[in-house]
Formats: C-alpha cells, sequence, structure tokens
C-alpha cells in the first residue's frame, strides 16, 4: 500500500470538478456498422462541401478528424493517435489536432455497470466489496472506473469495468478500418509508409486493452521495476479481477491533469502547495523522464501513455502511475539502437545518431542518402542552437519535435522509420505536456547525458570495486566490454544496411544491363531482317512486283556485288548474337 505519509494535501477539490456525464443511450453492436457508415458518409460530405466552398483549412480538416475519431471512441481514437505521430502522412496542423485526441468520454449507468461485475464474478457483487459507488470516477471508450471498498481486506480501490459489448463493436470497426486501408494501398496512397504494418500494431494494442488481464500483468511487472525509480504503482487484488474488471488500489494524490489546470488558473495557489508538500518541480520532471529511459532500456518494459491522467503527484517529489494498459517492450537488437540513438542525440553526436536513425528503416533508397544524411544533420544543429536558448518556447525544443522533423525530412527521400519507432515516440511524447509545465527551461542533451551518468552509477553498483591483476579494475574492464558490445551492434548493422543498399543499388545496376542486352537483341534482330530483304532484292527480282524500285539501293547490290555465301555468313552471324544478346538479358534481369 502506498506509504500515507506520501499522499499529499489536495489542490482540487471534488466539489469543483465537473461531474461526469452519463449516457443512457446505447448503442448496439448490431447497429454499429450502420452508425460508422454513416458517420464517415457525413464526414466526407462535410469535408467536400468545404473544399467546395473553399473553407477547407488544414486546420479544420484536422478537427473534423478529431471530432470523428472522439465520437467513434474505442478503434478510432487509437487509429487518431498512431496517425498523429506520422509526419510523412498528414500535415503538421492535422497531426496537432489529432495529438489533442483523448480517451475521455461519457460514462454508462452503473447498474449496468454492478451487472457486468456480478457476472464476471459469478457470484454477488456484496460477496466480495462492502461498498460500490455506482456514480463512475471516470469513463473511457473501452471501460469506466468506480470507487468501491474490498470486502475483506477492508481497503479503497479503483474497480475498472469495461463497457457493455465492446469487444464486438471493436470487431466491427476493425473490419472497416481493413477496408479503409486497403483502398489506400490500392490507391498507392503513401506506400513507403506501409500502412498495413500499422494494422498489426492495432491489432496487438487493442487485445492487449480489451483484456485487463494484460494490463493486470503489467501492473504487477511494473511495480517491481518502478520501485527504484522513486516511482508507485498501485496494487492489483486478483481476486476480484478478470478479463473485463480489474480492481487495484485507488491510489490517492494530485492528477497532473488537475496540476496542470491550476497552473493556468491560479498559479500562486499552486507555489503554496509545492511549498506544502515538498514539491520540486524541476525534480519531478527528471524522475519522470529518467524514470521512462530506465523503463525502456534497463527493465525493457514501459509505460507507453504517460499522459497528465495518468500521472499521480505525491509528496516529496515523488509520482505515481496509473493505467497501465498501454505497456510497450522491444525486440533486443532495435532497443540496442535506439538506446544508442537517444545517447547520440544526447551527447550531440548528430552523424552517429543520423547513421543509427536510417537504421529505423526496413529499405533505404539507393540514391540520395548522403543528401539526406547532410540536411538532417543541418537540421540537427539547428535544433541545438535552440536548446541552448532558454527564453524559447518549450515545444520547440523537445527531442519528440526534433525527432517528428527528421521523419519529415526522411520522408522527402523515401526513407520511412517501422511503426515500432513510432510507438517509442509517441510514448515519449505524451510526457511532453507535464514537462513543459515542470521544467519549461529543460535542455534535453543534459537530461540525457544525466540518465547516461545514473545508469554507469547504477552499473558500477553491481560491481565489485576490488581491482584486478594489474592497476585495471574490474569495472574499468565490464565499461570495455560495453564499449565494444555498444560499438560491434553499431558498425554491425551500419554494415548490413550498407550492403542492402549496395544490394539495391547494384539490383538496379543489372536491371539496366539486362535492358542495353533487349535493345541490343532487338536491334541484331531488326538487321536480320534487313539482310533477308537485301538477299531477296539482289537474288531473286522475280518476288519484287510488290517491292517499289530503289534506284541507289539497285546500284549497290548488283548481281555480284556480295555473293550468296557471304549473306548466309552475316545472317548466321547476326543470329547468333541476336540469340546470346536475348539470353544475357535474361539473365541479367532475374531476380536475386
Amino acid at each position: 500500500m502506498l506509504n500515507p505519509e506520501l499522499i499529499p494535501l489536495r489542490l482540487v477539490s471534488a466539489s469543483r470538478r465537473a461531474p461526469l456525464q452519463i449516457d443512457r443511450r446505447t448503442v448496439r453492436a448490431s447497429q454499429r456498422t450502420a452508425v460508422l457508415a454513416g458517420e464517415i458518409l457525413l464526414l466526407v460530405a462535410r469535408i467536400g462541401f468545404l473544399y467546395l466552398v473553399r473553407r477547407l483549412t488544414r486546420q479544420k480538416l484536422g478537427t473534423l478528424l478529431k471530432e470523428f475519431c472522439q465520437r467513434m471512441g474505442v478503434l478510432w481514437i487509437k487509429v487518431g493517435q498512431l496517425l498523429s505521430m506520422r509526419a510523412d502522412l498528414a500535415p503538421p496542423e492535422v497531426r496537432s489536432e489529432l495529438a489533442k485526441l483523448q480517451d475521455r468520454v461519457k460514462g454508462f449507468p452503473g447498474e449496468e455497470a454492478l451487472l457486468l461485475v456480478e457476472r464476471e464474478l459469478g457470484r454477488p457483487w456484496a460477496s466480495c466489496f462492502a461498498e460500490f459507488d455506482v456514480t463512475p470516477l471516470a469513463a473511457a471508450s473501452i471501460g469506466q472506473v468506480h470507487r468501491a471498498r474490498l470486502k475483506r481486506e477492508n481497503v479503497e480501490v479503483a474497480v475498472k469495468v469495461q463497457r457493455p459489448e465492446v469487444e464486438q463493436i471493436y470487431q466491427r470497426d476493425m473490419r472497416m478500418v481493413r477496408l479503409l486501408i486497403w483502398v489506400l494501398e490500392l490507391v498507392r496512397f503513401r506506400p513507403h509508409a506501409r500502412l498495413a504494418n500499422m494494422l498489426w500494431e492495432i491489432e496487438e494494442a487493442m487485445r492487449e486493452e480489451l483484456d485487463y488481464r494484460y494490463e493486470a500483468s503489467n501492473m504487477r511487472r511494473l511495480k517491481k521495476t518502478l520501485t527504484p525509480h522513486g516511482v508507485y504503482a498501485p496494487i492489483v487484488y486478483d481476486e476480484c479481477s478478470t478479463q473485463r474488471i480489474l480492481t487495484m488500489e485507488f491510489v490517492r494524490g494530485v492528477l497532473m491533469s488537475d496540476y496542470l489546470a491550476v497552473a493556468r488558473t491560479d498559479p500562486p495557489r499552486l507555489a503554496q502547495w509545492h511549498e506544502a508538500n515538498r514539491v520540486i518541480p524541476r525534480l519531478v520532471a527528471k524522475r519522470l523522464l529518467h524514470s521512462f529511459l530506465r523503463q525502456a532500456f534497463e527493465d525493457d518494459l514501459f509505460h507507453s501513455d504517460l499522459h497528465p491522467g495518468n500521472i499521480v503527484l505525491l509528496r516529496d517529489s515523488r509520482i505515481a502511475f496509473l493505467d497501465f494498459g498501454s505497456a510497450g517492450t522491444m525486440e533486443r537488437d532495435f532497443r540496442r539502437k535506439v538506446d544508442m540513438f537517444i545517447e547520440a542525440m544526447g551527447t550531440r553526436q548528430y552523424s552517429k545518431a543520423v547513421d543509427l536513425f536510417f537504421l529505423f528503416s526496413d529499405d533505404l533508397p539507393s540514391q540520395g542518402i548522403e543528401d539526406c544524411k547532410r540536411e538532417l544533420v543541418r537540421r540537427l544543429l539547428i535544433w541545438d542552437n535552440r536548446s541552448r536558448v532558454t527564453q524559447l518556447p518549450f515545444e520547440v525544443k523537445t527531442l519528440n519535435r526534433m525527432m517528428d522533423e527528421m521523419v519529415f525530412v526522411a520522408a522527402g527521400y523515401g526513407v520511412a522509420p517501422v511503426w515500432s519507432f513510432f510507438r517509442m515516440t509517441r510514448a515519449m511524447a505524451t510526457m511532453d505536456a507535464s514537462l513543459q509545465e515542470l521544467f519549461p527551461e529543460a535542455d534535453f542533451h543534459n537530461l540525457i547525458i544525466g540518465y547516461h551518468r545514473g545508469r554507469a552509477k547504477r552499473l558500477r553498483g553491481k560491481i565489485f570495486q576490488q581491482p584486478m591483476h594489474g592497476h585495471i579494475s574490474l569495472q574499468d574492464w565490464l565499461e570495455v566490454q560495453q564499449q565494444l558490445m555498444e560499438d560491434a551492434v553499431y558498425r554491425g548493422s551500419v554494415v548490413r544496411r550498407t550492403a542492402q543498399v549496395f544490394e539495391a543499388t547494384t539490383s538496379k545496376v543489372m536491371l539496366l544491363v539486362a535492358r542495353l542486352f533487349a535493345v541490343g537483341a532487338g536491334m541484331a534482330q531488326g538487321l536480320i531482317l534487313l539482310l533477308l530483304f537485301a538477299v531477296i532484292y539482289q537474288h531473286h527480282r522475280d518476288w519484287q512486283i510488290w517491292m517499289p524500285t530503289l534506284p541507289y539501293l539497285d546500284a549497290l547490290l548488283t548481281p555480284d556485288a556480295v555473293a550468296g555465301q557471304t549473306w548466309l555468313l552475316a545472317l548466321v552471324l547476326l543470329a547468333y548474337v541476336q540469340n546470346r544478346l536475348a539470353r544475357l538479358s535474361k539473365v541479367f534481369a532475374r531476380p536475386r
């Protein structure tokens, strides 16, 4: 349980919060396809009308798409959030609007929630809970949260209850998304983005979010790894949890979303709260970012949705996380590349950072890579200068803003990172709103360097400090091994990618050679036809009734001008050359 001494004073009273609205009109899964089709047609009609009257701006388009995704909920919010990460798919104004998508909707009746709890537990709700508040605290498109008290443990808990028929609605929506992506691929819309791969990302994310057993597992695992970070995670109560309900400890604290609201409306009261609860905003910002980097690169399990509604502020600059439905992990080799990329960005090794950035793409074009690298390095140097000016707005200095710009520039050269890279960047982007208020003058280079210093210190703490033979300590030896491993991963990956580019270039050259041989074979075939014509013209005058009279050809091809054997030899030679050229064309055109 959370130490009571860490529970801070209230910043926003419950009475000042607007009550959650309840929507008693329920759209059943059987009606979903018709409702969705109608909403899509209405969206297309509104966009078409605004375009015809010349009032369709990029921001207006983004607003329409955001409102559509918000109304449809469940899957469509996830689609909008994924698209907001891709600078190569939509203009900045559209992505900016989609980035505002929050999974916050009206709740459904608490009586329905109680019925679902009893159905899932297989017994009356009173056998598990001493109290159950039917008024939801918060609601999202997949489920909503109720406050309750466990009967046996006599502790206050939060119970997350899934919406009725939400899985069936998701399946129907998924069919529509597959159809839309099929159409986009058919018309060759942004083929480099590999929209089909986005389907896999969506299906994996939704599969976990629709089954609360995954979230319970994420909670237990992250609770162990977050404790050394000074970050708290709630306790899960398995006996009152199933696939569709999740019972967890109710964490008392100040939501970061409430903190941001007070920061905008009443800064003096916020300053008093800082002092009363011994909260240092800069320290909270560093703990938040460093904890995320530790989760991603040291623990290999990270909370991937750290928006302000999922961060709780505690006393003594401590924090707690909520909502573990979105947790990410990375394949080992990919994780090492991302780790080295972030470190290269923080230590201002921009040429190395760009080389590593190229490794996040499935394939690279055979031309323009050096131009792309020069452009990216130039943009990184500009970002570096911006980050040193403390008076500039926070949003133009963030690491996420720079990675977004890199994706946009690289797309112009045909380079597109894989979707796994965007899962990581989105997880970092969700923290920007909190970091902006907590540490507006932050220099991300220093924050990343600070993380790596702490990481090295933690590594040293795990190693015996006794010196080995000679003057080399065990610590120094292990650090050298670590550096060699990183260098091997980096160089090996670069060599493999260079080989891929060389292979692509070689394939294009071979295809060009094959076409040249094909042209040569065609020319040889044409010469054979011309020679046949000449032989007929010279030796078979009786066939020339249908031929035109050619005085110049008559003078050149007199009956004794060229012997028949010579004509035959020339024809055989040309036939041989044509055959060899045709064979070579097939050999060079053969895929490898």
